[in-house]
């Protein structure tokens, strides 16, 4: 068996005389021939600063076998593959300038002048494509023969490779996190009710009540009444009495008006209650979050478009939003009746001052808000951020999660789609909430 080599096979395979022949070929050839083309191109390496140390070595190395001052381990027989070259004409469709053509031209017309069959190896692809349309037994050198680093396809992928690395370090990167700086959040169920004992409840509801006591008509009113009716006098006293009557009179008509608008007041606590404890139980399956846009890349983001998508099971609103919600509102508690002129109630009313029951405020809207479409679950879709620059974070918004029921309060995530100017396509990724339920839901 006769086998030529090309250059590839020499300069960036194993040692010929190291090659598992058996493994690649069935047997050990007895005779390989180095086509006059290749020792050209082995000779021009010399001189390339990239393989002039092995082209030298593998050049003496070839000629001491050529020339049998080496013997070879596996008695093959080394030759240069021995044409007539004046007599040589190149086939149609080969050019002459061309390496790989001018080793095909040989092996074409070695075949002519000798008539034996000869296989070529080969580590090229498109050589071992191409010589089988002039009739050349080819067989491709499996890349594990060649040496680390030095097959041609590999060093034209680690090429694009380093290209595509340094594309992306002069890239923005866009992550979605939370404000802990994270791709996960751990939810801590840890929402303390207002009125969760009885205890907390009657003392509430006492304080509310303080704020509206019960008043009786003063003495020393119905003292004069009384004074006016039984004693009979001149004209010039009865005027004043009458006044007199007449004052007392409205005076005791407020305090009554007051009693009753006291009694109603009231009832109307213990409907703020049962509103108080609603609005505990609401939020004591619920949680905050806030999402932020991270540019963890080396330049500035431009036009950023970000879609979210939540899963069903909750209800999902936003605190930035200027929408008014009533879920998010604490209950406030009922309006005071108007006491008596505070002349007559001084000595009573000295210490009771207006109540301003705390109530939970929007934050002010720091960004564009979302599109937040609700079907089945929750999508949102933002307006195109304008720059993010690099190293830098951007809010997204502060967020509210209501479950539906403790049974429902469960782990999930939300899937970010993020786009940008400089981004060939849209980034996938996913938020995790990591869910840890409140001991009351565990039992």
């Amino acid at each position: 068996m006769k086998i030529v080599v090309d250059t590839n096979i020499v300069l960036r395979g194993k040692w010929l005389e190291d090659l598992p022949w058996n493994v690649i070929l069935g047997a050990n050839p007895n005779e390989i021939l180095i086509p006059n083309k290749v020792l050209q191109e082995i000779d021009e390496k010399k001189h390339d600063p990239k393989h002039h140390e092995r082209a030298r070595k593998r050049s003496r190395s070839l000629y001491n076998l050529i020339s049998q001052k080496t013997k070879s381990k596996k008695t093959i027989r080394y030759n240069v593959l021995k044409i007539n070259a004046s007599q040589t004409e190149f086939e149609a469709g080969l050019n002459p300038n061309l390496f790989d053509d001018c080793i095909l031209n040989e092996i074409i017309t070695y075949k002519k002048e000798t008539d034996e069959k000869i296989t070529l190896l080969t580590s090229d692809i498109s050589l071992s494509l191409r010589a089988p349309s002039y009739s050349i037994k080819t067989i491709l050198l499996d890349s594990k023969y060649l040496l680390k680093g030095d097959d041609p396809k590999s060093q034209e992928i680690k090429k694009l490779k380093y290209k595509i690395v340094k594309l992306e370090n002069r890239m923005p990167n866009l992550e979605v996190c939370f404000e802990n700086k994270k791709n996960t959040q751990v939810v801590l169920f840890n929402y303390k009710k207002k009125l969760d004992t009885d205890k907390k409840v009657k003392k509430y509801r006492d304080d509310l009540i303080k704020k509206c006591p019960h008043l009786t008509l003063p003495e020393k009113i119905e003292t004069v009444i009384e004074r006016v009716d039984k004693v009979t006098s001149p004209k010039k006293i009865v005027i004043p009495a009458l006044s007199a009557i007449q004052l007392a009179e409205e005076r005791k008509a407020k305090y009554e008006r007051y009693n009753m608008e006291r009694e109603s007041y009231i009832e109307r606590i213990e409907q703020h209650i049962k509103q108080m404890k609603e609005y505990d139980e609401i939020h004591s399956r619920s949680f905050e979050f806030e999402l932020l846009i991270h540019n963890n890349g080396t330049c500035a983001a431009s036009l950023v478009s970000v879609y979210l998508h939540f899963p069903n099971g909750f209800k999902l609103i936003d605190l930035d939003s200027n929408e008014f919600n009533e879920i998010e509102c604490q209950p406030g508690p009922p309006v005071v009746p108007k006491h008596p002129s505070v002349s007559i109630l001084a000595s009573s009313l000295n210490n009771l001052s207006s109540f301003n029951f705390p109530v939970d405020l929007f934050h002010k809207t720091k960004n564009t808000r979302p599109f937040i479409e609700k079907t089945n679950s929750y999508s949102f879709e933002y307006p195109p951020i304008e720059e993010i620059v690099h190293y830098n974070y951007f809010s997204l918004g502060r967020f509210k999660i209501f479950f539906d029921s403790q049974k429902t309060i469960k782990s999930f995530h939300v899937e970010c789609k993020i786009h940008c100017k400089e981004f060939l396509g849209p980034k996938n990724q996913q938020l995790h909430f990591k869910i840890k339920k409140p001991v009351s839901a565990s039992k």
